[in-house]
């Protein structure tokens, strides 16, 4: 990242979506062969991917990074390999620079409560990493049942939730989002169609609120919660050293690795 550019998360996993404005200055020298690093482990996946970009180059400057890594879990190792023909190597793929996705098969599901390791080298020298993915986020509401009011008007939508303390972020997922049409047949939408803005829940609090709007029709989608580890937050965030608060240190290396777990879905069916 340079100084001066915008930063934000941008949870799209499992399509993951929020933003924060904010800036701040370069935590390195603007030098050509710096690498940005992102992993972010996600639990049920049977691969890992990691997006490295040679932040500090213009796209096409100069190639993308050189970079080997290794996945350390549970009695396994796992080698990252290039993946060009990957559209999306992380849930942040927006950073300036030349960007490389690399991709590493794993003999198991990436599990919650579990602590990775990760080490490689890049042009300017090795680098490692250790992270904890989060235990998952508990929703405390299984079932809600909603009546619509009037067209347009906005439905509130109260869920009670638990997070622990690994959890740094815990944005709203939406999906499964089902419309029952006249004929009783129903087809899906994308979960805009619904107008929930909250993207982001405050993982320290226990209930949340969001708003939909009414299409006076009847809708049923799902709600998850995503909680994320405080590696990726301090990164995003804060982009200060010292890096190791975001999961990766090594010698012209920066960047995050962490993990993202699920919460149980709440159903919500509006009629």
């Amino acid at each position: 990242m340079r100084a001066g550019v915008a930063c934000g998360p941008v949870v799209a996993v499992l399509a993951l979506t929020a933003a924060s404005g904010c800036e701040y200055a370069d935590p390195l020298e603007l030098h050509p062969d710096v690498v940005t690093l992102e992993v972010l482990l996600i639990t049920g996946e049977s691969e890992a991917r990691m997006l490295a970009i040679h932040s500090h180059r213009a796209p096409g400057d100069g190639g993308v990074p050189e970079v080997s890594a290794h996945l350390a879990g549970p009695g396994w190792e796992a080698e990252f390999s290039e993946t060009p023909e990957l559209d999306v190597c992380t849930p942040v793929d927006d950073l300036p620079g030349t960007p490389k996705c690399l991709r590493a098969a794993l003999p198991e599901p990436v599990r919650a409560g579990v602590t990775y390791g990760l080490s490689g080298t890049a042009p300017l020298g090795s680098f490692t990493g250790e992270a904890r993915v989060p235990d998952p986020p508990l929703m405390l509401t299984d079932t809600l049942r909603l009546a619509g009011r009037k067209y347009g008007e906005r439905l509130p939508i109260r869920l009670r939730y638990r997070a622990g303390p690994d959890i740094g972020l815990l944005p709203l997922d939406v999906r499964n989002v089902f419309e029952t049409l006249e004929d009783g047949t129903e087809v899906e939408l994308d979960y805009t169609y619904l107008g929930i803005g909250l993207r982001e829940v405050d993982p320290a609090d226990t209930a949340f609120t969001v708003w939909m709007i009414d299409r006076e029709k009847t809708v049923r989608f799902s709600l998850t919660l995503l909680g994320m580890g405080w590696h990726y937050r301090n990164f995003w965030y804060d982009g200060i050293r010292p890096w190791p608060s975001s999961g990766i240190e090594g010698d012209g290396v920066y960047g995050y690795f962490d993990g993202v777990t699920r919460s149980r879905a709440t159903q919500v069916l509006v009629r």
